[in-house]
């Protein structure tokens, strides 16, 4: 072995040594591919990794050769001593331990974990910007889009919940009373707010479908024509949604 390749060798050795008993968390999507990395310098000439203690794939100056369940689907870098599961399964998870050229080994902690889920506002809280200084007792109240005020109230803050309810208001104002006058805000658009879904009616809902008879008179010049019963159908509307 040349003054180099030893150097080498020692290096690995050194970085090798420098992590013994520490097992970096590597992590994992059941379904998607585990790649286990190590750091390598110069040419290899065996890569042994194992799970748990069980041998997942040994390689020495030959074709690599994989045990158990992993010989369907896991893959060795020969060049690099990367290892590459896929596509995993929750059984995958565990502690896995790669011998480099019979140097000291790495171990990696592979762990399952589940993608974030989409995130979302649940409440906020607004708050009735004004300055009560000098205006005695104050109370405030809110409103949602064009509907009836809230209740009086001492606290400027409100909390906003993400519901059907208010993502339905296009915006939110408030109030600031006192004994000798009122003002209210300009309205704020409403964070939560959400287009009605296509097709969806708004403002009024058929409460009845009546009929009624109306008697029309016709062109006298066709006597035998005098008068036509007329079914009309109407639809009586009474009010808002909701109601």
């Amino acid at each position: 072995m040349d003054g180099h390749a030893r150097s080498r060798l020692l290096l690995l050795a050194a970085l090798l040594s420098s992590t013994a008993g520490q097992s970096p968390a590597v992590y994992f999507v059941v379904g998607e591919p585990l790649v286990l990395t190590p750091p390598v310098f110069g040419p290899l000439n065996s890569i042994v990794w194992d799970r748990n203690g069980d041998l997942v794939v040994e390689w020495v100056n030959s074709r690599p050769e994989h045990f158990s369940s992993f010989k369907r689907y896991a893959n060795l870098n020969m060049t690099t001593g990367q290892l590459v599961i896929k596509p995993t399964i929750q059984r995958d998870a565990g502690l896995f331990k790669v011998v480099i050229n019979k140097v000291q080994s790495l171990t990696y902690k592979a762990q399952v974990i589940k993608r974030v889920s989409k995130p979302e506002v649940q409440m906020r809280t607004l708050t009735c910007s004004g300055d009560p200084t000098g205006a005695g007792p104050v109370t405030y109240s809110w409103r949602k889009g064009t509907g009836p005020w809230g209740p009086e109230q001492k606290s400027p803050d409100t909390i906003l919940e993400n519901n059907k309810e208010v993502q339905g208001e296009r915006t939110i104002s408030c109030r600031m009373t006192n004994p000798v006058g009122e003002e209210e805000s300009e309205p704020l658009k409403n964070p939560f707010y959400r287009d009605p879904p296509p097709g969806h009616v708004v403002g009024t809902e058929c409460q009845d479908i009546s009929q009624i008879t109306i008697s029309v008179e016709l062109n006298p010049l066709t006597p035998h024509l005098r008068k036509k019963q007329w079914n009309i159908f109407f639809l009586a509307f009474l009010g808002p949604l909701g109601q």
